[in-house]
């Protein structure tokens, strides 16, 4: 099983990753074991340990958002946290750095629920909509084969078949591959962008985005509140509807027979108790992601409008990977500015940002909400649309 956890020494990860190329994509992806830190206003990471090679690789691979994002929502929900313990401080002290090893955090539950959760997991499934493939989700040499798949499968634009989540040998069509299509193909509303094509003058680029989005959702909100099961078998079917491509392919496997839930949302290697707990979480974090997503402007392009009193960041647009500036793209995804403001002050500029509307997820989850209610929700929050055309001349926010 190519999925081992096997050890790394610190001076091979940084020789391979000194002549390991900076990759030519330019969106952000942040699957990778660390630390979390922060201070006002400075979100980063730093190392898990000295064998640890994160801080070594790709700009790409260094930018802890998802992570830092998450876990703002889940500090939102159970009322503590970095900023509660940030705001505690007293004045005259110079704020100090505080740090979340999430990885060896026990799980937690929100009294008056009785559901458990772990951090590690929710931040886990924010990184499966950039890593499906589960590619980095491990130490040393194990990581480090991941970023080589990874780096073979987006810095090459000629190649037709890229590697599939089972041995390295194995390799996957382009266009049946889960990763590349997760970022490329039909999979972008996973990140909440478009598949629409230059031309159509049918399909509208938001309008598909969130239509596909949602159903995302709806399949991942289903697992998180464990009316899926995680043994419960992944048919085609649903495979079709969630416009995902064959497990069987991706995973290298002989039949279909096998594939589940846990197929989709756990790797191989991680013990069977291990990978029926996490699963709920694991969903449970895939939604966050597309909804944090949605609020970059590298994705979509959302303007300021007040709603009852109340400022919102409204959508406008939702963009294709294939048709931007690649640059472009890569400049505008970062840390934004309304994110790196509530880090200091604990205040939400827009109330429909995903950190809130991930906590009230949370909320959500815990308290057995049903769909319609929850969809209702995201569509007058998350993802409000503009009430009219945007005015001429009127900026997307973050750029």
């Amino acid at each position: 099983m190519i999925f081992s956890f096997r050890s790394l020494g610190y001076p091979i990860a940084l020789l391979f990753f000194l002549v390991t190329p900076e990759t030519s994509w330019a969106f952000k992806i942040s699957p990778c074991l660390r630390i979390l830190t922060y201070s006002p206003g400075v979100l980063a990471a730093d190392k898990l340990n000295a064998l640890n090679p994160c801080t070594l690789g790709p700009e790409a691979y260094r930018l802890p958002v998802h992570e830092q994002l998450t876990n703002f929502s889940i500090d939102e929900y159970k009322g503590g946290g970095f900023i509660a313990n940030a705001q505690n401080e007293n004045p005259p002290k110079a704020p100090s750095t505080q740090t979340l090893s999430y990885r060896h955090l026990d799980p937690w539950i929100k009294p008056p629920a009785d559901r458990k959760h772990s951090t590690s997991d929710l931040i886990y499934g924010s990184w499966w909509n950039d890593d499906p493939l589960m590619f980095l989700w491990s130490e040393g040499a194990d990581f480090r084969l991941g970023v080589r798949k990874l780096n073979e499968l987006f810095s090459s634009t000629i190649q037709s078949r890229y590697p599939g989540g089972g041995d390295y040998d194995c390799k996957t069509p382009r266009k049946d591959n889960l990763a590349w299509n997760s970022h490329f193909g039909t999979l972008q509303h996973l990140h909440f962008m478009s598949t629409v094509a230059k031309g159509d003058t049918i399909n509208n680029p938001l309008n598909t985005t969130q239509e596909k989005s949602l159903e995302w959702i709806e399949f991942a909100y289903r697992v998180a509140t464990l009316q899926i099961a995680y043994n419960d078998k992944l048919t085609p079917e649903e495979s079709s509807h969630l416009h995902l491509p064959s497990m069987v392919t991706n995973l290298c496997l002989k039949d279909d027979r096998n594939v589940t839930i846990r197929t989709l949302f756990s790797r191989p290697d991680f013990e069977d108790d291990r990978r029926k707990n996490m699963i709920p979480d694991v969903a449970l974090g895939t939604i966050f992601h597309i909804m944090q997503d949605s609020f970059s402007p590298s994705h979509t392009c959302r303007i300021e409008e007040v709603v009852d009193g109340k400022q919102y960041a409204v959508l406008t647009e939702a963009y294709n990977y294939n048709r931007q500036d690649s640059h472009i793209h890569g400049k505008l995804d970062y840390f934004p500015q309304w994110l790196l403001d509530y880090s200091r002050t604990g205040i939400h500029k827009y109330e429909n940002d995903p950190v809130k509307v991930g906590a009230w997820l949370l909320q959500a989850v815990d308290a057995g909400t049903p769909w319609p209610k929850v969809k209702e929700h995201l569509v007058n929050s998350i993802f409000r649309r503009a009430s009219s055309p945007s005015p001429i001349g009127v900026k997307c926010i973050g750029t």
